[in-house]
């Protein structure tokens, strides 16, 4: 069985991803990209739940 936080990972890493390489769509909200800090919250995000998915092996 498939520990769910493996695809959860990987979805939030694939979306970390698209929000960081989206250039066209650069949000700004006083004077701070918007892209850049959700990116990387959610690659964070995303390889912390990979990262407990491979240590509960």
């Amino acid at each position: 069985m498939i520990d769910l936080r493996m695809p959860i990972g990987l979805f939030f890493l694939m979306v970390g991803i698209l929000l960081l390489t989206a250039v066209p769509a650069r949000a700004r909200i006083d004077g701070g990209p918007v892209n850049l800090f959700a990116g990387l919250c959610m690659l964070a995000f995303g390889a912390v739940m990979l990262w407990l998915a491979r240590r509960a092996r």
